[in-house]
């Protein structure tokens, strides 16, 4: 079965994580009823182009914002979904976005061979940017590196509660020993020892790092994982990367990262 992932900050590393918010110290361990094991609240004008999917008014997914007219999601959040049910909502501290979704365009791949694919949706209204930057394979991050998931507490009565989360890019090799599937279509991230994760309703949020200069752009799609905060359970994202040309194809005007990431603080 495939479960919603969101991988949330880790005590190992809590002393040097910045925390941009002024909720600074609260951890959420809450792995029965909710989505975060560990974590801190996000400012949302910091991650302006994360986006949540509401079905019907109730929020569902997250997705990022990679144009005007478009964003990015994993297909697991629009499976079998219709136009009129799917909107797209953003909540900056100018005012909440909720616009219609006017096509579902899932990327083709061949039946049964993963369990990770993207979709675009394309919007019948445009957004203002900042949008987000996505990563080319020259930059995709080293294993070890600092990542950040950034998704919408799907919980939250509107508006949600945006929360951001760290850990460590994980080892492609090891990952593949806890999940078979795992392919060049994957990024996987977490600590081998667990103790921090994400569980249902993170879905199709974004995982970034940082570049040289300190800018955000994003490597990974939450996807699924195994259980909740287990030792030797990555949890498991599309890599936007093995995606970018079929991306870029769908949404021309879309942006790719030119620089190297490092392992930085977070809170930026």
């Amino acid at each position: 079965m495939i479960l919603p992932v969101r991988i949330i900050v880790a005590v190992a590393f809590a002393a040097i994580i910045q925390v941009d918010s002024a909720k600074a110290g609260i951890v959420i361990n809450d792995p029965v009823q909710g989505p975060v094991v560990g974590g801190t609240v996000a400012k949302k004008e910091n991650w302006p182009w994360v986006v949540a999917l509401l079905v019907n008014g109730s929020p569902v997914c997250n997705a990022t914002l990679i144009a005007p007219d478009a964003v990015l999601t994993a297909e697991l959040c629009v499976d079998r979904l219709e136009l009129g049910e799917l909107r797209v909502y953003r909540d900056l501290p100018g005012g909440p976005d909720a616009v219609g979704v006017s096509e579902i365009i899932v990327r083709p791949q061949p039946a049964g061979r993963s369990r990770v694919n993207v979709a675009v949706l394309k919007l019948s209204s445009k957004l203002a940017g900042p949008f987000a930057i996505l990563s080319t394979g020259a930059t995709d991050p080293a294993d070890g590196i600092l990542a950040l998931a950034t998704v919408y507490d799907l919980r939250d009565r509107l508006p949600a509660t945006l929360l951001q989360v760290a850990v460590p890019v994980g080892n492609q090799a090891r990952c593949a020993q806890q999940y078979q599937e795992i392919g060049k279509e994957n990024i996987c991230a977490g600590f081998i020892e667990g103790g921090a994760d994400a569980c249902q309703g993170s879905s199709g949020g974004p995982l970034s790092v940082h570049n040289a200069k300190g800018s955000k752009y994003q490597i990974g799609i939450v996807a699924y994982g195994r259980g909740c905060a287990k030792p030797d359970s990555f949890g498991v994202y599309a890599r936007v990367s093995f995606f970018a040309d079929w991306i870029k194809s769908i949404v021309p005007s879309v942006k790719f990262e030119d620089g190297t990431a490092e392992p930085t603080p977070v809170g930026r």
